[in-house]
């Protein structure tokens, strides 16, 4: 909790209210924390209830409610030589009218709507020494992860829509950091058990992933011209699918990475990568609309990833250019319906990332671009693809702020805008519409009272009816229709730190 705390003080806390106008939320969030004798503990809760917001046009958009809880707890202890015990765990539940699918609108024509109960329940142990050696610097973590929805049948018999469903996760990790002449040596092995298992009050469906990995990773001296990173993993899987089959898979996952220092200010960088990927259990939703078997010839996923790029950091100036490719064989592909698991063509997504920002000491400004394609095989993707991917074509997004210290205030925007993304396959898939969002936000910290924050922002100010285009509810055909994005609300924020 030291990064919380202001310097000097062993215990602090804070409380938040927020209100957002467009669909009538209301947010309430608290925390407390601190240390002392060795122990650290934090606790954290925030719950917020509001109506369904309107899109760009004014139209009320179903199943956007809010209805949500969301808590966190921490403690920590440290004793002498360096070791520290830190256990954190989270619980949050969703609970309101949802569309079939988290982000279309509709399916169909058929307005798929119900009672939507999502909950979240995770758990780390972790044992750490904050007082390593050259040969000692271990970590030690074991994590639980569950995911759980319910949405429970009007009628108590299998009808489609409805289900249970729920997905149980344990992790764990024993690694260890050298210091070597060559640099920094980290080894360890991992290890994962991924449970699902679906109602559809006919049947219940199960499926079972575990792997377990060795590795080691090389890091040079990052301070000098020529730095690199290189490793290698190795994994074993067993799989039990939802059909009853048992299906063993293994490989190898090497990586490099390079960094050439030019100047101090200016270097290339570059990295490779080939990573088994395993069986992904399968979306656990499916399951409740057909009965599902895989193909004999599923195999595991497999991906290989490239990048290059450029990057200049001068005081407060940063550029940066980044080239990247992405191909992943064997991807996950299902027939809905019979309902089939069976291996898809290669998934490739390939582009290039620019940035330019600066800082100084009252202001910033930034530029973020993004262009990304995504290829299925010889045709670009589909933009109803949900289990692969979404397009994204052309993306830029700016951000900026200034700073009025004597008076206690901040104000800035951040601006996303995107280009028509045309799709050039012989598909009947629509095109993707372009739009302009920009936010705006100003903040107020009295400098009599810095314990007082207040807030107030601005989203959406042109009211831009839209689709995110990083959501993947663009619709394939007529049938589908997309989640519009929020219209323009207006925020108010108070924070309140002792």
């Amino acid at each position: 909790v030291g990064d919380m705390l202001q310097p000097g003080d062993d215990f602090g806390a804070f409380l938040g209210f927020d209100y957002e106008a467009n669909g009538e939320t209301f947010s309430q969030s608290g925390a407390a924390y601190g240390r002392g004798g060795g122990l650290e503990a934090l606790g954290y809760v925030s719950h917020g209830e509001g109506k369904n917001y309107d899109d760009g046009n004014g139209d009320e958009v179903t199943g956007t409610g809010v209805n949500l809880l969301s808590t966190l707890a921490k403690l920590a202890y440290s004793a002498q030589g360096g070791h520290r015990i830190e256990f954190s765990g989270q619980y949050l539940v969703d609970d309101d009218v949802r569309p079939i699918r988290a982000n279309f609108a509709d399916v169909g024509g058929r307005n798929q709507f119900a009672r939507n109960k999502f909950e979240r329940r995770s758990g780390v142990l972790e044992y750490s020494n904050t007082q390593p050696t050259a040969w000692f610097d271990p970590t030690l973590r074991i994590s639980f992860n569950e995911s759980s929805i319910e949405r429970p049948s009007p009628t108590g018999s299998a009808t489609r829509i409805y289900f249970d469903s729920a997905v149980k996760s344990v992790s764990g990790l024993a690694q260890n950091r050298f210091v070597t002449p060559w640099g920094q040596l980290t080894t360890g092995l991992d290890f994962y058990e991924d449970r699902s298992e679906t109602n559809n009050y006919a049947r219940i469906d199960k499926e079972r992933a575990t792997n377990v990995g060795v590795f080691a990773q090389l890091r040079t001296d990052a301070s000098r011209p020529l730095s690199a990173s290189a490793g290698l993993r190795v994994d074993t899987q067993q799989y039990e699918s939802v059909d009853d089959r048992d299906i063993d898979n293994s490989g190898l996952s090497p990586n490099l990475s390079l960094r050439y220092a030019f100047t101090p200010s200016f270097a290339l960088t570059a990295g490779y990568s080939y990573v088994f990927g395993g069986l992904q259990l399968l979306e656990s939703a499916l399951f409740h609309a057909a009965e599902y078997t895989y193909a004999d010839d599923v195999d595991a996923q497999k991906a290989r990833n490239a990048k290059l790029g450029l990057e200049y950091r001068e005081g407060g100036l940063k550029l940066g250019v980044e080239g990247f490719d992405t191909r992943i064989t064997n991807s996950p592909d299902v027939d809905i319906e019979p309902g089939v698991r069976h291996n898809g063509p290669d998934l490739e997504t390939r582009g290039v990332n620019i940035e330019a920002a600066y800082d100084w000491s009252r202001a910033r400004i930034g530029a973020y671009y993004t262009h990304a394609e995504l290829e299925y095989g010889d045709a670009g993707i589909r933009t109803f693809a949900p289990t692969f991917g979404t397009p994204v074509g052309d993306v830029l997004k700016l951000s900026s702020a200034y700073a009025w210290p004597a008076q206690g205030l901040v104000a800035g925007l951040t601006a996303e805008f995107t280009l028509d993304y045309d799709h050039d396959d012989a598909s009947e898939t629509p095109d993707l519409a372009g739009y302009e969002v920009v936010n705006l936000y100003a903040e107020y910290k009295p400098t009599r009272l810095q314990a007082l924050t207040l807030r107030i922002a601005a989203d959406n100010v042109f009211d831009q009816d839209y689709v995110d285009r990083f959501s993947t509810s663009n619709a394939e055909n007529l049938n589908i229709r997309p989640l519009m994005a929020q219209g323009r609300s207006f925020v108010f924020t108070t924070r309140f730190s002792f």
